[in-house]
């Protein structure tokens, strides 16, 4: 009687036991669970940051070189401007040399 009545405690402590680590596995699945959500939020925040940093980068690279395009268009522009005009001042000598003749 004792035997079985020891073999019943034994049983019933390890129901507990397997009772009480099912909760505590429960409870680490569920911390695991919450950690891994934050850590993701974090990421994708970082991530987030990161893309609108590079994406102002590039915005900033681009204006940076639309107005160099500009400078450059404007100093050809300028240097065909006085090619034109030292020739139209060299046409206008050249007529003016021709009725004074």
């Amino acid at each position: 009687m004792e035997k079985l009545e020891s073999i019943l405690r034994a049983e019933d402590d390890a129901r507990e036991t397997v009772l009480a680590a099912r909760e505590e596995a429960q409870r680490i699945v569920a911390e695991a669970r919450v950690e891994a959500a934050e850590r993701r939020s974090a990421i994708e925040t970082e991530a987030r940051a990161r893309a609108a940093a590079a994406a102002g980068a590039t915005l900033l690279g681009a204006q940076e070189e639309a107005a160099r395009i500009a400078a450059d268009a404007g100093d050809r522009h300028n240097a065909d401007r006085e090619r034109v005009e030292s020739r139209l001042e060299g046409a206008v000598a050249s007529v003016m040399a021709e009725l004074v003749d």
